[in-house]
């Protein structure tokens, strides 16, 4: 049913927000134009990986705090190029996210990271008004799912784990999308989604690896937002999420809330 409160609600919020905009080519951080300059960014990130369709959800649930990094440009110009990447694998090596388990009888857990080349998106603005801009273009990535679940029994308990489709480090590729909006020169927001597909999903074949023949290549997606303030300090939310298109469940998800700061390098 349609809410017509809400709506009148969050149209207000957007006339609001839209009253406060300002020219995105003003946008500057500690100083520094935000156009056409490269500007690293360093975050404390709470992660949060998940995985419902698991034969024990509870024990897939994984959570801690990461150190995060990337590099973005952006350009504001009409057809202007922008560039994004991130990684997450290095903080998760050195946080509790990343467990490695080679042994056979492990317990049952998720990880989902990208792998040493990270993610990248490349956008082009189709749109580039004067407190906006949306950008269309693509991504590539690399994705480490690893999900442990537990078949074989002895006297009715579970004892064995194995590691099953759509397990993998898969490389995927796919669309982007994005939208910027300059606050009263305050803060930029940008908001970023992501679509690929898994093109390519090498694994290991140890003896605890069940590999399915003609198993569906998987997909992904994920959502970025970001709040960037003219201090340099930054929040972000990022939502990755595994697509898997075959018959054994396997539904990994991840959550990342962080805050960082941004420089020019």
């Amino acid at each position: 049913m349609f809410n017509t409160n809400a709506f009148l609600t969050t149209l207000c919020i957007l006339l609001s927000i839209c009253s406060y905009a300002q020219d995105l080519q003003n946008f500057a951080v500690n100083g520094t134009q935000y156009n056409e300059d490269a500007f690293w960014g360093f975050t404390l990130t709470n992660g949060l990986i998940s995985n419902k369709e698991a034969p024990s959800p509870e024990k897939h649930k994984l959570s801690a705090i990461v150190i995060g990094f990337d590099c973005k440009v952006m350009d504001f110009d009409k057809s202007g190029w922008s560039f994004h990447w991130h990684n997450k694998v290095f903080g998760d090596l050195l946080s509790e996210l990343i467990k490695p388990k080679r042994e056979s009888n492990s317990e049952e857990s998720t990880t989902f990271t990208t792998g040493f080349l990270g993610c990248f998106d490349l956008t082009r603005n189709v749109t580039a008004g004067k407190m906006a801009s949306i950008a269309v273009g693509l991504n590539a990535n690399d994705h480490i799912i690893a999900s442990r679940y537990f078949l074989d029994t002895v006297s009715g308990k579970p004892s064995r784990t194995y590691y099953l489709d759509p397990n993998g480090y898969h490389f995927s590729l796919g669309p982007t999308i994005s939208y910027t909006f300059n606050i009263k020169d305050l803060v930029l927001l940008q908001a970023r989604y992501a679509y690929s597909f898994s093109l390519w999903s090498p694994v290991s074949n140890r003896d605890f690896y069940i590999h399915t023949p003609d198993y569906p290549a998987s997909h992904f997606d994920r959502w970025h937002v970001e709040l960037q303030s003219k201090w340099g300090a930054y929040l972000h939310v990022d939502r990755s999420r595994l697509i898997n298109r075959g018959e054994i469940p396997n539904k990994a998800r991840r959550l990342d809330i962080g805050l960082g700061f941004r420089f020019k390098i």
